[in-house]
């Protein structure tokens, strides 16, 4: 699957290499390994910067270990010293100090493409990054973003809008986008409804999809999935739009075949 994937979605033979800025998920779902899994598939050299390790199933977090701020400071400033990275996700932060040394270094760096997931809790609820954390992203850190991917709750959370329609997303988005004046990619599937609609949305247009909701029987590490796709095509050239719609085949295809491998092997 691996190779028929990276044939039919890589524009070219030189190597690139994309960094990943997150925490780990022992399940191999979500995280680090998993963004290093699609950016491999998708032609890149995956570089990682650990920020902290967890213990997870697909369904719950068990434990957070956030690294030592130096120790991240290091991975992070050797991926740049040695390696012409080409584009950055920005994942789990876990905290304030994280937030803030991550925002230090990357203002100091040379990055064409950098996608920012705001992951705040994890699908079970835990939460990945403190509420004083969540302010200093949204202020220091999302402005630096070539586009922001929240979901639902985390659109909520970032803008304190509540989303119980596409109509209350697509508002909450926009202004999400006013106050940090980059666009914003709000994905739509945790609302209610057969019907999914994103939205990307920015302070000069705004686009919307809408496709039917599929049936998947996994899907633990859909906002990873799509959003290291999402920052390997615009590592390509891709716009923002051409490379919402090849993420989006792309996390569909993955989901739909990890479902019939792992749904029934696991706890």
């Amino acid at each position: 699957m691996r190779a028929a994937m990276r044939n039919e979605n890589i524009p070219g033979n030189k190597m690139k290499y994309f960094l990943s800025i997150a925490a780990t998920d022992s399940s191999g779902g979500a995280g680090i390994l998993r963004d290093a899994l699609v950016a491999n598939d998708l032609g890149y050299w995956p570089l990682s910067v650990v920020t902290a390790v967890t213990s997870q199933s697909f369904t719950s977090v068990y434990d957070i270990f956030p690294l030592p701020v130096h120790v991240i400071e290091k991975q992070l400033k050797t991926c740049f010293e040695h390696f012409p990275v080409h584009c950055v996700k920005v994942g789990a932060l876990i905290n304030e100090d994280i937030v803030k040394t991550i925002t230090s270094l990357l203002r100091k760096s040379i990055i064409q493409y950098l996608v920012l997931d705001p992951v705040i809790a994890a699908s079970d609820g835990t939460p990945l990054l403190t509420p004083n954390a969540i302010q200093i992203l949204k202020e220091e850190l999302l402005p630096m973003a070539t586009v922001v991917t929240p979901n639902i709750h985390e659109l909520e959370l970032l803008t304190g809008v509540k989303c119980s329609n596409k109509v209350d997303a697509r508002e909450a988005g926009l202004k999400l986008s006013s106050e940090i004046h980059t666009e914003v990619l709000v994905k739509g599937g945790h609302l209610s409804g057969g019907i999914v609609t994103d939205f990307l949305l920015s302070e000069k247009y705004e686009l919307s999809w809408e496709h039917e909701r599929e049936g998947l029987a996994y899907t633990h590490g859909t906002g990873c999935v799509f959003s290291s796709a999402l920052t390997c095509f615009l590592g390509y050239g891709l716009s923002v739009c051409e490379a919402y719609q090849k993420a989006s085949a792309f996390m569909l295809r993955f989901f739909i075949d990890a479902g019939k491998r792992y749904s029934n092997d696991v706890k």
